[in-house]
């Protein structure tokens, strides 16, 4: 039996086929979708999370939330670091674990890191950025690691019998980043892994992360959730598209982006839907500033921007008033409500949730 993923919610089978049917069709997209609203409010107790007190493994920032509900509770896969990203004693940053009985208040395992580096392999000095599937008793997680501090990452994948473990990791990372020419070159994240009947699909971010500039969300699909083959349209033969293409690129039509990062991805009874973070260029704000956007796609693979972009600021949310940026990672729906997660971007080391509804006319 799959539950719901922490990027996402289980897709029908019909529609996973599709995906994996369609995946080398020409990429087209748009802006629309104006038949939708969208009422999200970010809660008034943000932020939900927030770092370690001193000397902790998550003293110095946590994010990147991954919800997933599972048996009547939430449960929570976040990032953490100590000390700043190079760390003390050669520490970088770990997989953290809370609960929640309503989403909102969180409490953290007292075991925390329930994640981290291996000191060997591919992940030897560190990871983070997770999303986790729930199938039968095994939780499987997927996560960004690397050999070497750099940012030059690839996504390793992890199996346990509950979410604290023990882990068991794959010896060698399921899912590499793109050759030096290619636009997921530097590095590669998981976003969000859905499991159907004919296999998985993963929604991942590459291209220069490191430097926030040109990131693009990728498709990967899957048999197994082991051996992954990424998206490639066979009329892009060169470079930085030999080797894949991105689901959702830059210079689209509508799309005014200089970067994509963090999303997270669902099935609705109408198709799939997306809550994206775009970074803009607007000479209005102090710093460029991620806003989150949404999008809506019939086959996962061609996505329609939604008309009301941005459906949330940080002018939305008092606690980012210092970062100025929002990044959703994870969306969870209990009763038509909505709970999307985001966090604040490093510099301020928290995490919000926002509440409401998504309807369509």
């Amino acid at each position: 039996m799959f539950t719901k993923c922490v990027f996402c919610v289980l897709l029908t089978a019909p529609l996973a086929a599709a995906v994996l049917l369609v995946a080398r069709v020409p990429l087209a997209s748009g802006q629309g979708e104006s038949n939708i609203t969208i009422n999200l409010t970010p809660h008034k107790g943000n932020p939900i999370l927030g770092k370690g007190p001193a000397g902790s493994w998550d003293d110095t920032t946590v994010w990147a939330p991954a919800v997933v509900f599972q048996d009547g509770l939430y449960h929570m896969f976040y990032s953490g670091a100590r000390g700043g990203w190079a760390g003390e004693n050669g520490q970088t940053f770990s997989i953290g674990y809370a609960t929640s009985t309503d989403g909102l208040v969180w409490e953290k395992y007292s075991g925390n890191p329930v994640f981290k580096a291996n000191g060997t392999g591919f992940d030897a000095a560190a990871v983070g950025w997770s999303a986790v599937l729930v199938e039968g008793d095994t939780w499987v997680l997927y996560y960004f690691a690397e050999k070497t501090f750099g940012y030059d990452g690839v996504i390793g994948r992890a199996t346990a019998p509950g979410p604290t473990g023990p882990w068991t990791r794959s010896e060698d990372p399921v899912l590499m980043d793109g050759s030096p020419t290619e636009w997921d070159a530097l590095g590669i994240i998981p976003l969000s892994v859905i499991a159907t009947d004919q296999g998985y699909v993963m929604y991942y971010v590459g291209g220069r992360i490191i430097s926030e500039t040109g990131g693009m969300i990728g498709l990967a699909t899957s048999p197994d959730g082991i051996t992954w083959t990424k998206y490639d349209d066979p009329t892009t033969t060169e470079p930085p598209y030999a080797e894949s293409d991105p689901v959702l690129p830059l210079g689209l039509e509508g799309w005014t982006m200089v970067t994509l990062n963090e999303s997270c991805v669902r099935k609705t009874a109408a198709g799939w839907e997306m809550f994206y973070s775009e970074r803009g260029s607007s000479k209005s704000e102090r710093i460029p500033a991620y806003r989150i956007g949404y999008a809506t796609s019939d086959d996962g693979i061609h996505w329609t921007k939604y008309s009301g972009f941005p459906i949330l600021t940080y002018k939305d949310d008092p606690a980012a008033s210092t970062s100025l940026q929002l990044l959703p990672y994870s969306v969870v729906v209990n009763d038509s409500t909505y709970l999307l997660y985001y966090d604040y971007r490093w510099s301020t080391g928290s995490i919000g949730v926002a509440m409401g509804t998504v309807t369509r006319e």
